[in-house]
């Protein structure tokens, strides 16, 4: 704001610590010039974010500027009057590079109003004040066997909880898995993310996904778990839903208010469908793997309309489920025109009761990358905070965008 005078209207701000609802929802209040933002630490947040973009902010992409007011304007600041709730509770992204973290990409993700971030375990020592800061609550549902029961403190000791592959034990650095079968191993699993959680009580999202890749476990026992379809179609959904019970109920009894993460992804992407009765403290994080030339929900589409049955089957069973996108194809530049899918997406994402949206990007130097995707990155963050907006008003903002930037040479 310093940097736009003297743009900015004459008017008193007034910011309240209060609570007055969830997730940044705040309160403005005006009377004449005077205008008072009621709210928690993050309603305070989006509610200053939401006042500068009424004054004429933008911020349309981290690997470029905040666009600032060119010239002094008044805007009728009584239309923000009213009690602002977010439309959903999760509006996420996973900053994927060598951390897991850009400050400038954070700092954008928090001026649009994003509130969740993707995080390891590891790193929360490093960027987790940097996260409060920008409020920008972590989310641990990451694949995390190997960060919860790593190779260094269990291997030697005790082989029996790794994978048996090709006839023997082998460590996770080595691309096994774990021996889901193992009742030791499990009582050592639950203790260890217990501890992560009285270690960081500030994240939102536990995780304990299996690592990347395969290298499943292949003793008689954990192939006991698995259903026939699992057998025949080399999946491991039955020996991931009788894990995620245990390690659920375990958590429950000692730390009942807290919320785990997993994924429904690759070859345990049906697990749920094998939950009598899923978790209460559970959450799903939805791997989508989309055409965007359609909406998920668009019948005619054949790549989308699986992926809509296996969100519609899982939605009956769950409470809590958030999408985790792939907004990360670089068109040489060139806008990656998804804007019409999402729109609709995410419209209809609220109606089921989703919790949110997730997606990976890059950090700001990745020009390539954002040069495509900036306008579905903005979409996203603007629809995820209001699923009313006018597909014309958000369509608009991102036009006025190119024509700016046009105009000042870019």
């Amino acid at each position: 704001i310093q940097k736009a005078r003297p743009f900015p209207p004459p008017a008193e701000i007034r910011l309240n610590l209060k609570d007055v609802g969830p997730d940044g929802t705040f309160l403005i209040e005006t009377k004449g010039n005077k205008l008072t933002i009621t709210g928690s630490e993050e309603g305070l947040r989006c509610g200053l974010y939401t006042l500068m973009n009424a004054l004429g902010f933008h911020w349309f992409s981290p690997n470029e500027p905040m666009i600032l007011p060119g010239s002094e304007v008044r805007p009728d600041l009584s239309g923000l009057a009213g009690l602002h709730k977010p439309g959903f509770v999760y509006r996420g992204l996973h900053i994927c590079g060598p951390g897991h973290f850009d400050d400038t990409v954070a700092q954008w993700m928090s001026f649009n109003r994003f509130n969740r971030k993707l995080t390891h375990l590891q790193e929360l020592k490093q960027i987790g004040n940097r996260l409060n800061e920008l409020g920008l609550r972590p989310d641990t549902t990451v694949h995390a066997y190997d960060l919860l029961i790593p190779d260094r403190k269990y291997f030697k000791s005790n082989p029996e909880f790794f994978a048996l592959v090709g006839g023997k034990r082998i460590p996770q650095g080595n691309g096994g898995q774990l021996c889901l079968s193992n009742p030791e191993m499990r009582e050592a699993f639950a203790r260890e993310l217990l501890d992560r959680i009285k270690e960081h009580p500030e994240v939102g999202l536990y995780g304990f996904c299996p690592n990347d890749g395969y290298g499943h476990c292949e003793c008689a026992k954990c192939r006991a778990l698995d259903t026939p379809d699992d057998r025949k179609k080399n999946l491991v959904n039955g020996r991931i839903a009788d894990f995620v019970i245990e390690i659920c109920a375990r958590i429950a009894r000692v730390r009942p208010e807290v919320m785990l993460g997993h994924y429904s992804y690759s070859n345990f992407s049906d697990f749920l469908n094998l939950l009598k009765k899923p978790p209460e403290n559970l959450t799903v994080s939805f791997t989508s793997f989309h055409c965007y030339s359609h909406s998920i929900f668009d019948p005619s589409c054949p790549i989308n309309k699986p992926q809509l049955a296996r969100l519609e089957a899982i939605r009956k069973k769950v409470k809590h489920i958030y999408i985790y996108d792939y907004f990360s194809h670089m068109w040489n530049h060139l806008p990656a025109p998804y804007w019409n899918a999402i729109c609709e997406d995410f419209r209809n994402y609220r109606k089921m009761g989703l919790d949110g949206f997730m997606s990976e990007c890059t950090f700001a130097d990745n020009a390539a990358e954002w040069d495509t995707q900036w306008p579905n990155f903005y979409l996203a963050g603007r629809i995820l905070w209001n699923p009313d907006l006018k597909r014309k008003e958000a369509f608009h903002e991102i036009r006025w965008r190119l024509a700016f930037t046009q105009a000042v040479g870019d």
